[in-house]
């Protein structure tokens, strides 16, 4: 599948989030904790959450301080979204859940910059447990608070959030990788399946998924002191 990667402009936002951001979401814990009655939700409340998700989207479009990418088919569909900061006083205020770990929902940011259009669009769906959201998102900031506390000043590359559409998650995926890059690859789940060797250093073949080949499963072996 051929894919492309683009910046996420303010009319993919509609798309991205029914398409990816919150079908993506649906077994997440903070979901469930967000929306304990999700199960038993009519159309009507899910499309309450859907307009709410699709309000956060749209801020963090207009924050300046916040990366966002998208994956998208050879037919343009998106299948992928993706947010990250390097600012260390990104989102420094108010509640937020763009701090929860990879699969967060996206919600809304309560920056200063975009105040007119929150307080235009804002609402909040009548299906959220405002306080579990609440007690979750203090938890969760302290706890990202702690952990780069230190890292200020190192100019830390923070993944704010990541989409990816279910009929898309758990594909295979190739790569020919370098020495340096063998141990991050196999910490995703790709396994050394060929070598091709050269007189600076090999090349290895890894590749992901589910139903290796009996000779996939008999190839050269991961080197477990790989930088």
């Amino acid at each position: 599948m051929v894919l492309s990667i683009s910046p996420v402009e303010t009319e993919d936002v509609n798309l991205l989030v029914r398409k990816v951001e919150f079908p993506a979401h649906q077994d997440n814990p903070l979901y469930r904790l967000m929306f304990p009655h999700s199960k038993e939700q009519h159309w009507e409340e899910k499309e309450d959450e859907i307009r709410w998700t699709i309000d956060g989207l749209l801020e963090t479009v207009h924050q300046e301080d916040e990366a966002l990418y998208k994956a998208c088919g050879e037919d343009g569909s998106p299948v992928g979204l993706i947010g990250w900061t390097t600012s260390p006083g990104a989102f420094a205020t108010g509640v937020k859940c763009r701090d929860c770990p990879h699969g967060s929902p996206v919600v809304k940011s309560g920056a200063r910059g975009v105040a007119k259009f929150k307080s235009r669009n804002s609402f909040d769906p009548p299906s959220l447990d405002v306080a579990s959201w609440l007690g979750i998102s203090k938890r969760l900031r302290e706890e990202r608070q702690r952990v780069i506390r230190d890292c200020q000043g190192n100019g830390i590359c923070r993944i704010t959030f990541m989409a990816v559409d279910p009929n898309h998650q758990r594909q295979d995926a190739f790569v020919l990788s370098s020495p340096a890059g063998i141990r991050l690859y196999s910490r995703f789940g790709f396994k050394a399946v060929g070598i091709v060797e050269t007189k600076e250093g090999n090349f290895t073949s890894m590749l992901r998924t589910s139903c290796l080949s009996p000779r996939e499963k008999t190839a050269l072996p991961l080197n477990n002191n790989a930088s």
